[in-house]
């Protein structure tokens, strides 16, 4: 009996093996671009001044728990500040960051301070509210309090 030899190529066992190796290939290949992106990435944070940059396809922060905190662990205040310190550099001297009304109010006094202060050095205002019991509407300077 004379055996096909694209019988034993294309036998079930082998199709599988094949498409196994195919796949593993493919993943492969997705893991070094996505290693790549992470560089390139990194680059493009580092044009803007963002202290940001990707590390393991994680995105990442130096801050005083270590080189590499996750920005997903920084809290609600800390990747606040990172966004404010990004808007005060993008806006210039002289520049307007508008903040809604939750943003602001969101933030411990300790972050309203540090985000006030950092934004009286670089010369840049910022517009925001505050929900009081009165029903005037005042401007005022924030004296972080």
């Amino acid at each position: 009996m004379a055996t096909d030899p694209y019988s034993v190529i294309f036998h079930p066992i082998y199709s599988v093996a094949l498409e196994t190796v195919l796949v593993v290939a493919g993943a492969e290949r997705l893991r070094a671009a996505a290693k790549a992106t992470d560089a390139v990435l990194s680059n493009a944070l580092a044009v803007t001044g963002c202290p940001l940059r990707v590390e393991a396809e994680r995105l990442v922060v130096t801050t005083d728990r270590g080189p590499s905190t996750f920005y997903a662990d920084l809290s609600q205040g800390e990747r606040s500040r990172i966004a404010v310190d990004l808007a005060i550099e993008a806006v210039g001297e002289g520049g307007l960051i508008p903040l809604v009304q939750e943003f602001w109010e969101g933030l411990d006094p300790k972050n309203q301070r540090a985000i006030a202060t950092a934004a009286r050095e670089a010369d840049v205002s910022i517009l925001t509210a505050k929900a009081t019991d009165g029903e005037t509407v005042t401007a005022e300077v924030f004296a972080g309090e």
